[in-house]
């Protein structure tokens, strides 16, 4: 079964992204929109169509990653009408450029204001904002991937929704859409229960991958080999659920086509 590998975008100006990838075979590439060179805002319809081409030409498939800043557990009205505006343009866009995905953080919530909510609160207003996106999703026949965050310290000012497998195994409980899956991120399963454990309860959701590697004390976004992540048993529990990819770089010391190296060694 032919694999899938991309990588996500990094500082340089996009186009050379996307150059880049065609240069070294890459099926597959992520474009960050919280970066100045790709926020929402930078792609007027002459881009759009010149990458939308670039992708057609090269057949380098496209998906958008939304700025970890969206918070789809905010409960203020305007802040709530500002965020879905938001997430409409991004459906607008990755449709533009026949994405195969859009990738999502859920948000954060305070544990040390007194009158903010309790964690179950947090979750049960992320499920209604999913639900919400799931009918985006359905309408624009593309796909929302939820990534799976680094469960913080117990005295931090804020805490993420989607830190643990209980939190998934919720939300796909409740939200029934072909559209709404798994951003497996290796990197932050490895401090949390394990990517294998989050393969083992989740793999029939996952729709692409993030993989970097870390010693599990903290996300440190090292190249393949650098961490303790067991990548062998990894991936053949991935294979078995019959996953193909995209597999996503995130190895932010590594050239992308080196860390895609690394990783079809251990395949």
């Amino acid at each position: 079964m032919k694999k899938t590998f991309g990588f996500i975008t990094g500082n340089k100006p996009l186009e050379e992204e996307m150059k880049y990838a065609v240069e070294y075979k890459f099926d597959h590439i992520e474009i960050d929109l919280i970066k100045d060179d790709t926020n929402l805002e930078t792609f007027d319809s002459k881009r759009i169509h010149e990458l939308k081409k670039l992708s057609f030409n090269s057949q380098v498939s496209i998906s958008l990653h939304l700025p970890y800043t969206m918070n789809l557990i905010r409960k203020n009205i305007l802040s709530r009408k500002k965020l879905f505006s938001r997430i409409n343009h991004a459906f607008d866009l990755a449709a533009d450029l026949n994405a195969t995905h859009i990738t999502s953080h859920i948000g954060s919530f305070s544990k040390q204001i007194i009158w903010s909510d309790p964690r179950e609160e947090c979750l049960k207003r992320a499920i209604d904002s999913i639900i919400s996106i799931a009918e985006i999703a359905d309408a624009h026949h593309i796909r929302f991937a939820l990534e799976n965050l680094v469960p913080l310290p117990s005295h931090s000012a804020y805490h993420f929704i989607g830190d643990n497998i209980n939190d998934f195994s919720e939300i796909f409980s409740k939200v029934n859409s072909e559209f709404i899956g798994l951003c497996l991120d290796l990197g932050h399963s490895n401090l949390s229960e394990g990517g294998i454990e989050y393969i083992k309860q989740l793999g029939d959701n996952i729709f692409c991958v993030h993989y970097h590697d870390n010693t599990g004390r903290k996300d440190q976004h090292l190249q393949i080999g650098e961490g303790n992540i067991p990548w062998k048993k990894t991936l053949e529990k991935l294979d078995k659920k019959g996953f193909n990819g995209p597999y996503i770089s995130e190895c932010f010391n590594s050239e992308p086509h080196l860390t895609r190296d690394k990783l079809l060694e251990i395949i």
